[in-house]
């Protein structure tokens, strides 16, 4: 939802039509070069609904947003949600969304490539067999799920900061 509502102002928005494969595929490239091929993407958001709308229309927008994306990449893209909570000081809290992308990032890295895929419902995160994770986060918290990947795991990782500040580099 982070990614959303930062392309939703004006000089922004023309970032709202962003092809997430092809994104991957070249951070991916940035990365590791060429010894890995993207198998899976996944975007993680968080739903808004009828008690935690801020805004006139923004459960229109946000799902006509979600099924653009869909459409534009063929549903190759996994739509991971969460959801927000009513809170009195800022009218609503992203719940869940952190904790599914590192969950989800530590159980790809854990999976055998030649395991079936459990049957997981749509909107649930699926496991993705992999040898190298690539996240784009500006979110500190991850941090803990990124070193067990990498030093307890072995598997490649980097990370890609959307604004340019001054974080730390992951180097693995």
């Amino acid at each position: 939802y982070n990614f959303y509502y930062s392309i939703s102002k004006q000089e922004t928005l023309r970032l709202g039509w962003c092809n997430f494969s092809k994104l991957a595929d070249r951070l991916a490239s940035r990365a590791f070069g060429g010894r890995y091929v993207v198998g899976a993407v996944k975007y993680y958001t968080s739903k808004v609904d009828e008690d935690t709308e801020m805004n006139p229309g923004e459960i229109a927008r946000r799902n006509l947003w979600l099924a653009a994306l869909e459409h534009g990449t063929g549903g190759k893209v996994l739509i991971v949600e969460g959801y927000h909570k009513q809170d009195r000081q800022k009218g609503r809290v992203e719940k869940r969304t952190d904790t599914n992308i590192a969950i989800g990032m530590v159980r790809d890295a854990l999976v055998p490539p030649a395991a079936a895929t459990p049957r997981i419902k749509k909107g649930h995160d699926r496991p993705s067999p992999c040898d190298a994770i690539v996240l784009m986060s500006g979110d500190d918290d991850f941090w803990p799920a990124i070193e067990m990947i990498g030093h307890e795991y072995g598997k490649a990782v980097a990370v890609f900061h959307p604004h340019d500040d001054k974080r730390p580099a992951w180097a693995n």
